[in-house]
């Protein structure tokens, strides 16, 4: 399974937690097994009873408690993330500690509640956030198991087989019919070959040295990176996606800069390049033959053949979730040279 996004473009809902009716407050009661408490919901693509909630005793005023609440296929997965977390709470890093079990058709996550705050980016937070992320890179390497890296190595290897199968398959199509799919870059014009030969050169960046490449995050971006605490220490959450993430750590870097940064360059963020260099002064220069830039199209491409994966196997098709990758794709196509510059 890999979950698609919770949250559009990655980011919570602006308005935050919301009132639930009476009916659903007494669902999650049983549900959860709760007493009398308050509850909210934090709006998300999820349909009730899934979803995300936070929950405090009537008489308390503070929330206490946060559950996610999610298809039972996501069981692996979230048990997973929680594991890995784990390892990084015991290394001593900034980590949540999460509760997973399976009730009726759900799959239940259970952690204290947090207040967590979205990345606000400044020379200060970069240069922790670049030590944050060195640091949990050095902890998956070092702190997992033999059996652990050599698992996700696997999966990475056989999602990689299945990647090029599902594009060998989805290719085959009619090319009207492929091209009614992707059609969303104007300078294709009316050459969907043209596209199929781009796409399969760009495939070729997810054939790397497999000695270059770890345990590593897999989904950094702006729902994943996050402030906490008084302290307002970086906080990486959510790691399903690092079960078969078995790469370069400069992919991790890439989609950082890419998903995170960038956007933030795009609102007119103060001292966005003295911010930048700060987390690279911190992190160090990933160690890598992949440019900065490559490795940005990299994960898009990689996101890219999970919505082909997808298709193939269910025939719902993600357009929107797809023009974001090539939006991102083209971003970097044009802005190749200042990219690579970041790392100098």
């Amino acid at each position: 399974m890999h979950k698609l996004p919770a949250f559009l473009d990655h980011r919570h809902s602006a308005e935050g937690f919301q009132p639930l009716s009476a009916d659903h407050i007494r669902f999650l009661q049983r549900l959860l097994n709760l007493g009398e408490v308050e509850l909210e919901v934090l709006p998300s693509s999820y349909a009730f009873p899934m979803g995300f909630f936070r929950a405090k005793p009537v008489e308390q005023k503070n929330w206490r408690d946060f559950y996610k609440v999610l298809p039972a296929a996501a069981f692996e997965l979230e048990k997973h993330s929680a594991n890995f977390e784990e390892v990084l709470s015991q290394a001593g890093l900034c980590s949540r500690q999460m509760s997973v079990y399976r009730q009726q058709d759900y799959c239940i996550c259970h952690l204290p509640y947090l207040d967590l705050l979205p990345l606000e980016l400044n020379v200060q937070t970069a240069k922790a956030l670049g030590q944050h992320l060195a640091r949990v890179h050095n902890c998956l390497e070092e702190q997992l198991s033999r059996s652990e890296r050599e698992t996700v190595r696997q999966q990475w290897q056989e999602r990689l087989i299945s990647f090029e199968e599902c594009w060998r398959e989805f290719s085959d199509q009619s090319l009207s019919e492929m091209w009614g799919l992707i059609n969303c870059r104007a300078d294709y014009g009316a050459e969907p070959s043209k596209f199929v030969a781009e796409f399969e050169q760009r495939l070729q960046l997810l054939h790397f040295d497999l000695a270059q490449a770890q345990v590593v995050h897999g989904d950094l971006n702006p729902g994943n990176v996050l402030l906490a605490g008084e302290n307002r220490s970086p906080l990486l959450i959510d790691f399903e996606n690092s079960h078969y993430s078995y790469l370069p750590r400069i992919m991790d870097v890439g989609m950082l800069i890419h998903r995170v940064f960038l956007p933030l360059r795009e609102k007119g963020t103060k001292g966005w390049d003295s911010s930048v260099a700060a987390f690279f002064q911190a992190y160090g220069k990933p160690d890598s033959t992949m440019s900065l830039a490559e490795a940005m199209i990299a994960c898009c491409v990689r996101s890219q053949c999970v919505l082909i994966e997808r298709y193939v196997a269910s025939g719902h098709w993600l357009q929107s979730e797809w023009q974001k990758f090539e939006h991102l794709i083209q971003q970097v196509e044009t802005d190749v040279d200042s990219l690579n510059r970041l790392m100098r």
